[in-house]
């Protein structure tokens, strides 16, 4: 059995001390640790998936990581639970990870966020080690197969186990020590091969067959893997599936092929390999070494040659390394005991000095100005720091300068101003001094009694106009001094004489193209040349925040005055006419210090890196840490950078680093990050990231789109917003730190959910993604359930209609049939009436004696009676039929009655079988004409029956020469009327009746002709309905 002390030795790193102070190297690199999210500090594995995530296992749980934020997942999480806490490993697979655990292994598919648990079936007494996990990987089939510490196990896709090897049994517990597996190692054909405390085992997918002796079948395997006292050796599977073994004994690193079992041994450009650890492939030419306690290496491995050369120095020197990794990028991941560390890819544009890896010191004195010659650096220090003299190539010290005693506030350096080219002012908290530039003598500068003052003052600002005067600002309510070259003659700039001097302090200063010089502090002042005094003071313009001061950045060649506001942004002045105007507003531009006007940009320091902004467009573009910047802020505030014209470089300080580059903004663009809709969640449950198109109920309805962007450059830039078409308003809504949009109780319809991630400053471009939500009315909004409730209704209210027409019809049918049998009583009332009548004439013609007309009478009557019979079955008559009557009983009437003659007219419009009257409407009406008209008339009688159409009426005039009306009435009266009448009253009541049940408007007029033209007798008109329409004069039986 090989000695297990050893294995673990090389397998893992043994706890030491707390770490030193960070190397260079580790500036590039940013650590993450607890405090930031992370779920543990000591790393054990890291992979990154297809999207890009990078995945970190640690002793506390799992972790991905996109740039900015760590998801954890933890044995209890609700998501998916993972085995145990402790990650002893994750490997990668499609979309799946594979992680190993001392409580099992666990497969969760990144994209679904689903995943399940592989648990080796066994005896609760010797659970624990039998899944307590070494390592996990799939073979070639896609079979998971398991290294834990009681032996190896092949589980089949749906993660069922059907392969074991058990080196222990429940029977040694409790006996032995229960250790056996370790690493697992994929080759090129296929078989994996596992580091046994008793051997390496092998197990072959094409066959399923586990060889538990595989090391003593294989002699050269042996001697490859295993030093001159059988102790094993580190191994690392290659990517290509070669097996690479670190053989100490000759410090090469030997290549096995287990196909032939030959072994090539290539140098290993490191001294002292035998103090080597753990070694990973970082691709196919990158190869990291750890060292056997602390750093690693990285090699350069040349496969065509089979040649390694060392590609760095040992890197985390002081650091206790467990595993190094290689993203997509090209960027280094190195985990280690207490953090993850992440290399930051920096941009050729900057040039950053660590000036405390020359003085450990000076990371207690920020720098605070910058300036130069040729060939120096002069860097003022705050906190009492002095004056740095740098080589302006190396950034090498050369000298530290303190103007006074080192506890001195002059010391406190607050600009330099180039007097001479042997002499450089310099200002500090404590007035003005002069540095000698060839000794590094220096002293303060003379001034005049009157300005005795300013040797207790901070110097604030300095500039030098065309006329050769310098004028100086100090940290006194509106002071102004200035410094004649030509005379050096001091003068100040009397306040009693210049009220218009009132901007607080004046913290910087800029000439006009007319000489003017400006200052600005708590507003602008203007010092007019002309005059010789302050004439101008604009304070803020209505609209903007009248607080903080005003800085000036410089004057263009327009005669514009660029300002600074750092309670409103950059404002634009025209020193013509007094305009200003606001360019930009941002939250980050103030703090830092800036640069003239440089091929039309202004570069300035800000809280979160460095900042360039266009006065011809007005456009801003930030550079941060991730473009190679430190991660702390611009230290050299308001003008204490340098812009050097002559090397067209600009300087900066950051703390105690000094930052240099040229100021021009490159062409290129980042990479954009991944962006990725990450996962969906609904009432119906979860949807795939990928899905397109989501449906949902109406319902108690609601979708979370989570979503993330993928970004390990600059992830701070990242800016998401979100809308929702269609939509009256199509704005974008900005979102803040939240990476997940909520909708409820949505109204039915589709919806266009689209997202939105850009960058703050534009550096990539705009990704868009959509998904498609929709929301199904209820069921009862529903076109089926519409149609159908349509359709019930249209049946409701088609039954109703049906049944209402139904009783409307029957109770016409009634109604018809009460006007018919009304019509039919008042019909046979006048049947008998005239029968009465007809009987009385008869009787009189037989008391007369006279039987011949007697005989003839009756047997017209006979007639009339038989077509009485058959009129009163109907309740129409055609006027042929109505007529004929007439004739009938006019020439019954004529055989009592011979001094009368008739005449009947009918219109050649009407057709007279057609048109149909109610029977025995008319024969009354010539019965009271005859009988009240004409009998009681002495002489000859006259009577005229018409009908005639007038429009859509038919008119029936009977019209006589008889006593009248109103005699006839009168005669009515007196009690001598011979004959009984009850034919108009009837009449009437009839006419009421077909007006009451058929809608007819039938009238009935009865005139005295000595009314109308002076002669005797009665006119009488019936008007009755003739139009085609009417269905009492065409209704058929």
């Amino acid at each position: 059995m090989l000695p297990r002390a050893c294995f673990l030795l090389c397998m893992l790193l043994p706890v030491c001390a707390g770490t030193i102070a960070q190397t260079e190297d580790e500036s590039r690199f940013t650590r993450y640790t607890r405090v930031d999210g992370l779920s543990g500090n000591t790393i054990t594995s890291i992979v990154q998936d297809s999207i890009g995530y990078i995945w970190i296992g640690t002793d506390r749980g799992l972790d991905r990581f996109d740039g900015r934020f760590f998801q954890c997942y933890y044995p209890f999480a609700q998501e998916f639970p993972l085995p145990d806490n402790w990650i002893s490993g994750i490997s990668l697979r499609g979309r799946e990870i594979i992680g190993s655990t001392p409580s099992g292994v666990f497969v969760f598919d990144f994209v679904t966020h689903r995943g399940r648990q592989l648990i080796v079936p066994c005896d609760s007494s010797i659970f624990y080690w039998t899944n307590n996990a070494w390592d996990a990987l799939v073979d070639g089939t896609g079979h998971y197969v398991v290294s834990t510490f009681t032996g190896l196990y092949v589980f089949d896709t749906s993660g069922k186990l059907f392969r074991r090897y058990d080196f222990y049994r429940p029977s040694d517990v409790g006996r032995t020590e229960i250790w056996v597996g370790g690493p697992l190692y994929p080759l090129a054909n296929g078989t994996i091969l596992q580091y046994s405390d008793s051997g390496y085992c092998a197990y072959d997918p094409s066959t399923a067959q586990i060889d538990d002796a595989y090391e003593l079948n294989h002699y050269a395997f042996r001697k490859a893997v295993t030093d001159g006292k059988g102790a094993p050796r580190v191994c690392l599977a290659g990517k290509s599936g070669q097996l690479f073994v670190i053989n100490g004994d000759k410090n090469t690193l030997d290549l096995y092929d287990p196909r032939n079992g030959s072994v090539q041994s290539i140098p290993l450009p490191i001294p002292g390999s035998p103090g080597l650890g753990e070694a990973f492939f970082l691709n196919d030419s990158l190869l990291a070494i750890m060292g056997r306690v602390t750093g690693f290496y990285l090699l350069r491995y040349d496969a065509s040659v089979h040649r390694l050369s060392l590609a760095s120095p040992r890197l985390f020197e002081d650091k206790q390394c467990t595993r190094v990794f290689q993203d997509r990028d090209g960027r280094l991941w190195v985990g280690t005991k207490n953090g993850l560390y992440k290399e930051n890819l920096s941009s050729p544009l900057f040039r950053v000095d660590d000036l405390s890896l020359q003085e450990p010191a000076l990371k207690d004195f920020p720098i605070r100005t910058v300036s130069g010659d040729r060939t120096r650096l002069f860097v003022g220090l705050r906190n009492k720091g002095g004056v740095l003299v740098l080589d302006k190539a190396s950034r090498k010290i050369l000298r530290h300068i303190y103007p006074g005693p080192r506890e001195d506030s002059c010391n406190n350096i607050s600009f330099f101003y180039p007097y001479s080219r042997d002499t450089l002012w310099v200002g500090s908290q404590v007035g003005l001094f002069w540095l000698n530039l060839r000794d590094y003598r220096c002293g303060r500068v003379p001034l005049p009694p009157g300005l005795a003052w300013t040797h207790h003052e901070n110097c604030l600002a300095i500039l030098e106009d065309s006329r050769g005067i310098i004028w100086i600002t100090f940290r006194k309510f509106n002071s102004l001094i200035h410094f004649d070259r030509s005379t050096r003659e001091w003068g100040e700039v009397p306040l009693r004489e210049n009220p218009l001097l009132r901007i607080t302090f004046c913290i910087s200063m800029a000439e006009d193209l007319q000489g003017n010089i400006w200052l600005a502090g708590d507003g602008l002042c203007r010092w007019n040349r002309t005059k010789g005094r302050v004439d101008t003071l604009i304070p803020y313009p209505p609209g903007m925040r009248l607080k903080n001061f005003m800085m000036i950045f410089d004057r263009d060649r327009d005669n514009h005055l660029w300002l600074l506001s750092p309670s409103n942004g950059i404002v634009r002045f025209n020193c013509t006419d007094g305009r200003m105007v606001l360019q930009k507003t941002d939250e980050d531009l103030g703090g830092g210090g800036s640069s003239p006007v440089i091929r039309g940009r202004i570069w300035m320091g800000g809280y979160s890196g460095i900042a360039a902004f266009d006065t011809r467009d007005n456009s801003i573009r930030t550079f941060t840490y991730a473009d190679g910047l430190p991660m702390v802020p611009i230290t050299t505030i308001r003008k204490g950078s340098w812009y050097d014209s002559r090397e067209d470089r600009f300087y900066l300080g950051s703390l105690h680093q000094l930052i240099s580059f040229i100021p021009d903004i490159p062409p290129t663009r980042q990479p954009p990050p991944v962006f990725l809709i990450d996962q969906i969640t609904t009432s119906r449950g979860n949807y795939p990231a990928d899905a397109g198109r989501i449906a949902l109920p109406f319902a108690g309805n609601f979708a979370q789109l989570s979503f993330n962007a993928v970004h390990f450059s600059t992830p701070e830039e990242e800016s998401f917003s979100y809308r929702v078409l269609p939509a009256t308003d199509t704005s974008w809504h900005l979102l803040s730190s939240v990476r997940s949009v909520h909708f409820s109780n949505l109204s039915p319809g589709e919806y266009r959910i689209q997202v939105k991630l850009s960058a703050v400053d534009n550096r990539w471009p705009e990704q868009v993604k959509e998904v498609r939500l929709v929301v199904f009315p209820p069921f009862w909004a529903r076109w089926w359930f519409v149609t159908l409730g349509i359709l019930a209704l249209a049946g409701g209210v088609y039954v109703f209609y049906r049944g209402r027409l139904r009783r409307i019809r029957e109770k016409l049918v009634l109604d018809k049939k009460i006007a018919e049998y009304e019509m039919k009583a008042l019909h046979a009332q006048m049947n008998p009436h005239f029968i009465f009548n007809a009987l009385n004439s008869i009787r009189e013609m037989i008391l007369q004696d006279d039987n011949h007309n007697a005989s003839r009478y009756l047997t017209r009557f006979a007639r009339l009676i038989r077509l009485t019979l058959e009129h009163s079955r109907q309740t129409f008559i055609t006027m042929r039929q109505n007529n004929e009557y007439l004739e009938g009983y006019l020439e019954m009437e004529r055989l009592r009655f011979a001094d009368f003659s008739y005449n009947i007219e009918v219109s050649g419009r009407i057709n007279e079988d057609e048109l149909r009257v109610a029977p025995m409407l008319i024969q009354p009406l010539v019965e009271n004409a005859i009988w009240h008209g004409l009998k009681p008339k002495d002489g000859s009688g006259q009577l005229s029956i018409r009908f005639y159409l007038d429009n859509d009426q038919l008119v029936c005039e009977i019209e006589d020469n008889g006593i009248g009306i109103r005699e006839s009435l009168r005669n009515k009266e007196h009690g001598q009327v011979p004959h009984r009448s009850m034919g108009i009253a009837n009449i009437r009541q009839r006419i009421a009746v077909l007006n009451e049940k058929y809608k007819m408007n039938c009238q009935l007029h009865i005139q005295d002709r000595n009314d109308v033209d002076g002669r005797n007798g009665t006119l009488v008109t019936l008007v009755l309905p003739a139009d085609e329409e009417t269905p009492i004069l065409h209704e058929h039986d």
